[in-house]
């Protein structure tokens, strides 16, 4: 995987932890939860598109079938 590729694909689901996190906020209003949800969603089809248009080769590098 490009190494840009990479640390955008990595931003993005950092991100995503982050809004996730941020549904624990108690005083949040049903539609702030509901945009943070969304939010989430959006990452989370992001990660996926980038992990689809690079996929990464799971273990070392080094191994060969």
């Amino acid at each position: 995987m490009n190494p840009n590729i990479f640390k955008c694909f990595c931003e993005v689901r950092n991100t995503q932890t982050f809004i996730t996190k941020c549904l624990d906020d108690n005083s949040l209003s049903p539609e702030d939860r509901d945009f943070l949800i969304d939010l989430v969603q959006r990452a989370s089809e992001i990660s996926n598109k980038i992990e689809k248009y690079y996929p990464q080769k799971r273990g070392d590098d080094n191994d060969e079938i």
